[in-house]
């Protein structure tokens, strides 16, 4: 019998978080797992941001190597933004190289994987989905079975909510809607290998990040019972699911139980604006006197290219060169 293999990944799921949910005996079932294997706070991708984390993590190469550094990227030949895609990748997914190899496996959600490969198993891409209206699970048909199954599947969450309340309603729908999908998939296909990811922790940190870290003024305020709640419960959801693995696959089957995170969390003091910071040392110019960074394509447009050598765009601060014979008007000659 094969031994399987089973991946999930709690998305932004902070090492000190997590030790503060253990010291109240919140997620028993996570403990346990801790409790029974090895465990470690490990250091992310640099930058440690989704698209570049996860792509590492399926392909088992760094962002040098696989080619996402953020979500989107300078279009080639031109200065218009780009979304990247699973298909902009430069690396094979371990996944792949499995199904190759004559193993069943199933990849459910996680970030980066659109459009969906041709595996023996299942594959339903993750956030980088344009819209159901694509073929974005494979076998194609799995789309609409998805929808039967939970009464409307959801990728990710579609707007920003009115209120905290509706916030942590549409994250929990989410999240009960995934961890459905999953739980069937890994019963219907019993893959050698799986990998599934939850990102309603890291849709409601980003919202809510301020009501559960101590250091922050907003913390432990009146205010922040509900969206603490909230977030408990997202992870305790996921705790469930753990414990369910840990029954049908560790115990039940002696399955390898793995569970990963693409970075951790922290709060946001203030941000950094490159641009400004290379036209002052004089990497960047600017055509006129107009220095309005408010929109990333007009920024483009009022750079002086012939007389820059430097410009940023993107999540995390990225630095480009204004390389010649890669940007159209690059002036720094290749080489060291």
């Amino acid at each position: 019998m094969k031994r399987k293999l089973i991946v999930i990944g709690i998305d932004a799921a902070s090492p000190n978080l997590l030790e503060w949910m253990f010291a109240g005996g919140l997620l028993p079932n996570l403990q346990e797992i801790k409790r029974r294997g090895a465990s470690g706070s490990l250091l992310s991708t640099r930058h440690p941001i989704t698209p570049a984390a996860w792509t590492s993590m399926i392909t088992g190469v760094g962002p040098g190597w696989h080619g996402l550094f953020d979500f989107r990227r300078r279009a080639p030949g031109g200065f218009a933004l780009e979304l990247l895609q699973g298909r902009d990748r430069d690396a094979t997914t371990i996944w792949s190289i499995l199904s190759a190899a004559g193993h069943s496996v199933g990849l459910f959600n996680v970030p980066m994987t659109f459009p969906p490969e041709r595996v023996r198993g299942f594959w339903v891409s993750g956030m980088d989905t344009p819209s159901k209206h694509c073929t974005y699970t494979h076998p194609r048909y799995l789309a609409s079975w998805l929808d039967r199954l939970t009464g409307g599947y959801a990728i990710d969450m579609e707007s920003v909510p009115p209120s905290v309340e509706a916030a942590i309603d549409e994250a929990l729908r989410l999240q009960k809607c995934h961890r459905q999908s999953l739980e069937t998939l890994l019963r219907r296909y019993q893959p050698d290998a799986a990998m599934g990811v939850f990102v309603s922790t890291d849709r409601l940190q980003h919202a809510f990040w301020k009501y559960v870290d101590p250091q922050s003024p907003d913390y432990p305020t009146p205010e922040a019972v509900v969206p603490r709640q909230g977030l408990i419960k997202c992870y305790q959801d996921v705790d469930d699911l753990l414990g369910w693995l840990l029954r049908e696959y560790v115990d039940g089957h002696g399955a390898t139980l793995i569970i990963v995170s693409d970075h951790g969390f922290g709060p946001l003091h203030k941000d950094v604006y490159l641009n400004q910071w290379l036209m002052e040392r004089g990497y960047l110019t600017l055509k006129g006197r107009n220095s309005d960074w408010s929109e990333e394509t007009s920024l483009f447009a009022q750079i002086d290219w012939e007389h820059t050598t430097a410009y940023s765009f993107g999540y995390f601060g990225n630095l480009y060169l204004n390389l010649r014979g890669r940007e159209p008007f690059g002036i720094v000659a290749p080489g060291r």
